[in-house]
C-alpha cells in the first residue's frame, strides 16, 4: 500500500483484510460504540460500517466492513459476528459501493473456474499455439452460449438461472429418456418420477415460443 500511495499518479486500491485479528476486534469495538447489535443483521442484509485503522504505525487508512450473524451447520448462532473488511484509499465511494465493487472479483474467479472445470478450458493439449488458441476460443464460445441460454430461456425459472454447467448436465442432460418417432412427429418421453420435469418443461416452452 505504501508503494502504491507513493506513485506519482493516482492508484486506487481495495485490499481484503482477511484474518486480521486486531482489525476484526476494532470493527467489533466500532459497532459496540455505535450501539449496533449484529444479531439483527444477516448475510444478505448485513450491517455496513467504516473506520480508520493503522497498520504497523503507518498513517491511518480507511477500512470498510460488513458484519452479520453467522449460523453453523447445527443451526447454532455464533456469539461473535462474521466480519468482511476491505482496506482502501478510495474516499469518494460509499462503503456499500466499495464492498459491492470488490466482491465482483470473487464472482470473476467463479466464472474462470467454471470455464476451466466445466468446459475443459484448463487443458489445451495441442503442440501448436494457434491450435490451442482455437480450442480455447471454441470453449469460451460454448461457455458464452450456455450463459446466453440461461439468461434468455431460464432466467425466471427458480434454481436454474445461476446453475453451473456440470450441474446442468447432471440435472437436465444426463437423464433417462426415450425418443419416439411416429407420423412425422418426434416425442421425447421422460419418466414421471423425474424430479426436474417442471423446470424442464418450462425451458422447453421458452425455447419453442421464442
Amino acid at each position: 500500500m505504501n508503494y502504491l500511495e507513493q506513485q506519482p499518479f493516482l492508484v486506487r486500491y481495495m485490499i481484503r483484510c482477511k484474518h486480521f485479528g486486531k482489525l476484526i476486534k476494532e470493527c467489533m469495538d466500532d459497532m459496540d460504540r455505535k450501539g449496533i447489535d449484529f444479531q439483527q443483521y444477516t448475510k444478505h442484509e448485513p450491517y455496513i460500517g467504516e473506520l480508520s485503522y493503522s497498520l504497523q504505525n503507518d498513517e491511518p487508512r480507511r477500512v470498510v466492513y460488513k458484519a452479520y450473524r453467522s449460523i453453523d451447520q447445527n443451526g447454532q448462532i455464533s456469539l461473535f459476528p462474521e466480519i468482511y473488511a476491505v482496506m482502501t484509499n478510495c474516499l469518494e465511494w460509499s462503503p456499500r459501493h466499495i464492498l459491492r465493487f470488490y466482491e465482483q472479483r470473487g464472482n470473476s474467479e467463479n466464472f474462470t473456474k467454471e470455464l476451466k472445470d466445466d468446459f475443459g478450458a484448463g487443458t489445451l493439449s495441442h503442440p501448436k499455439f494457434l491450435s490451442n488458441e482455437l480450442e480455447f476460443l471454441l470453449k469460451a464460445w460454448a461457455y458464452n452460449i450456455y450463459h446466453l441460454f440461461l439468461n434468455r430461456k431460464a432466467k425466471h425459472i427458480p434454481g436454474i438461472a445461476r446453475m453451473r454447467m456440470n450441474t446442468f448436465r447432471k440435472e437436465f442432460i444426463k437423464i433417462g429418456g426415450k425418443v419416439i418417432r411416429h407420423a412425422r412427429q418426434i416425442t421425447l418421453c421422460i419418466s414421471s418420477a423425474y424430479a426436474r420435469k417442471k423446470e424442464f418443461a418450462g425451458m422447453m416452452y421458452n425455447i419453442q415460443n421464442e
